[in-house]
């Protein structure tokens, strides 16, 4: 390991030393256009996309330096490409999203996997907010990029699934391409009532150059057939049977030229005679899908401390998933929110029903529940329901453990703000302190040892299922 520090270190030295430079990069366009210089035998060997370069005919030689232009590229931006070619480190702007996303364009552009891996694990990790408000350009960006960039573009999907007036009552909905705003309408997960979506679609086909007259009353047979032709693979994947017949008479009939025949018999059926469809394949219904916000848990995981907290310890009886009645909302991540007891409290003091996952050093899970809420009141809170437990190592190896109070009278270890054993117990779990020493509770949860190194942690509070409707965006 130190050797491999040492010849990244030997390695970055070349950085910022160009005396025996053998390339020049003219990267942007004018006015913001820069020359690089860099040596061929690094840029080889640590991206494809050069490796290719230097073995083609892009290749330019003058003056016996080899000559790149990249005018697509921002100059600041391959500056820390350049700097993380050399020293296998990147400085990310906190306040600068447009940064973060023009890096993480070049690192796809020139094949750096681990880096544009990186940046999109962080992206996802630490940028919910801007996320939420860039989805329009965050799939049109992921969509045109080679598939290993699908992991955000999926994750993109999924937050619009659960929120999609994020996108469909934004003024960029309109300028989703076919292929993105069709990924969107095929999920089943998709929380809208099916008669917006088609309203939608309808508004998005409508908008396409050259627009369309918005009242439907004045179109023209060509007119008709211009939708058709631009929503015509949308159509079978919308659940015109969960339309309600006032719906179809009012916001779909109108539209009626665009539909296939076969599909508007099956719909008098459906609607005159309350008939299954007899030539037009019937779809699931969309079913808004339970998520979970963690990057230490997944969802079978979340299904079993559901059920924990119902006391459906026998296995035969536990939830699954889908079936669990509650919502795991994310308060505190140690890794994006910060790792010290401040942080706790300020985001999840006076806040009750808290489950704690704590991801140790070694990879072990822990964590435990607290149905009441911590205060800083210098005391321990009596509770029957409050648990701790081990998960083993997150991925099927080591026993997981439910261990339950024993001792009520101490189950909440409650200190106040000058001290840092927040936990669960006389020293059962005492998150901060590292200290995990079977006491209050029935069973030990870190088998021949009493103490751990906080990694990362998480806190969910666990709040009732309301049931919701799907939204009607």
């Amino acid at each position: 390991m130190a050797l491999t520090q040492s010849l990244v270190d030997d390695i970055s030295r070349l950085y910022g030393h160009w005396e025996d430079s053998d390339v020049e990069l003219v990267i942007g366009e004018e006015p913001e256009k820069e020359t690089f210089h860099a040596h061929s035998i690094i840029l080889r060997a640590r991206s494809p996309y050069f490796r290719a370069a230097f073995s083609s005919t892009w290749e330019i030689k003058d003056n016996g330096k080899h000559v790149f232009s990249k005018p697509n590229i921002k100059p600041n931006t391959f500056r820390e490409i350049l700097k993380y070619i050399y020293t296998a480190e990147v400085t990310l702007d906190p306040n600068d999203n447009s940064e973060v996303l023009d890096l993480f364009i070049a690192a796809d552009e020139l094949a750096l996997s681990v880096l544009f891996n990186n940046i999109q694990d962080y992206i996802m990790t630490n940028r919910d907010e801007w996320v939420q408000e860039n989805l329009a350009k965050l799939l049109r960006t992921t969509s045109r990029l080679d598939s290993s960039s699908q992991k955000l573009f999926e994750h993109c999907q999924r937050v619009i699934s659960r929120s999609p007036e994020l996108i469909f009552q934004t003024d960029d909905f309109c300028t989703l391409e076919p292929e993105v705003l069709l990924s969107l309408i095929k999920r089943n997960d998709l929380a809208m009532n099916e008669i917006n979506i088609w309203e939608h679609v309808i508004k998005w086909g409508r908008s396409q150059p050259p627009a369309l007259d918005p009242d439907v009353t004045k179109w023209s047979s060509e007119d008709f057939k211009t939708l058709e032709e631009r929503i015509r693979d949308f159509i079978p994947h919308i659940r015109f049977f969960e339309i309600s017949g006032a719906d179809y008479h009012y916001k779909v009939r109108p539209y009626k030229k665009i539909l296939p025949r076969d599909l508007k018999d099956d719909i008098k059926l459906h609607h005159f005679a309350g008939q299954p469809p007899l030539k037009t394949p019937l779809l699931p219904s969309r079913v808004p899908a339970k998520t979970v916000d963690s990057i230490l848990i997944d969802s079978n995981q979340i299904a079993l401390i559901a059920s924990w907290v119902d006391r459906k310890d026998t296995k035969d009886f536990q939830y699954a998933f889908r079936t669990i009645p509650y919502h795991f909302d994310l308060l505190l991540r140690g890794s994006r929110d910060g790792m010290q007891i401040q942080n706790f409290r300020e985001k999840c003091n006076e806040k009750s029903n808290l489950v704690v996952v704590i991801k140790t050093s070694n990879g072990q899970l822990i964590g435990g529940y607290n149905p009441l809420h911590w205060s800083s009141s210098n005391a321990y809170h009596e509770t029957n329901s409050s648990f701790i437990f081990s998960l083993g190592d997150g991925a099927g190896s080591g026993k997981v453990i439910l261990s339950r109070v024993a001792d009520h009278t101490c189950a909440i270890c409650d200190p106040s703000s000058k001290f840092l054993n927040v936990g669960f117990g006389c020293g059962d779990l005492l998150i901060f302190q590292g200290k995990c020493r079977r006491n209050s509770y029935a069973r030990e949860i870190i088998k021949d040892s009493e103490c751990f190194t906080l990694e990362d942690y998480e806190v969910f509070q666990v709040k009732k299922d309301r049931r919701e409707n799907c939204l009607g965006v």
